[in-house]
């Protein structure tokens, strides 16, 4: 059975590099990931009326809610705050310094071992637990 393709949300200037620091990114590059490569799915803007800061309690809610129905954030960084809402949320943290079609690449590939699991579905139906395999 092929898997689904694993949603991926890259903090980036223009999403060809991972560049962005995720408390101060303007917006995001959401692609799908698989073992077959990836697929810009398009961008998400945080509001700019919304502070640059990454301590601003504003921001962190708006970045939570703009990236609920990813499975993993790839960021140039990602401070401790962010980094537990996220992982609070099931969304997987990544920090990484480099061109991203390689990291997807390699991202697709993991998912493909099963070392990152899909979030589930906004249905109600439950999350998987990480420690099984999942179809």
């Amino acid at each position: 059975m092929s898997r689904k393709p694993l949603r991926v949300a890259v903090a980036s200037t223009d999403g060809i590099r991972v560049d962005q620091h995720l408390g101060q990114a303007e917006r995001f590059f959401i692609f799908e990931a698989s073992p077959a490569g990836s697929t810009l799915l398009g961008q998400r803007g945080l509001d700019p009326a919304i502070g640059q800061s990454g301590h601003d309690p504003r921001r962190l809610a708006e970045v939570l809610r703009q990236l609920e129905d990813c499975s993993v954030v790839l960021a140039l960084q990602v401070g401790p705050a962010f980094r537990q809402q996220l992982e609070r949320q099931g969304i997987r943290v990544l920090t990484a310094d480099g061109m991203t079609a390689p990291l997807l690449d390699r991202i697709g590939s993991s998912y493909l071992a099963r070392e990152i699991p899909p979030r589930a579905p906004k249905d109600g139906s439950p999350e998987p637990d990480p420690r099984r395999g999942h179809d």
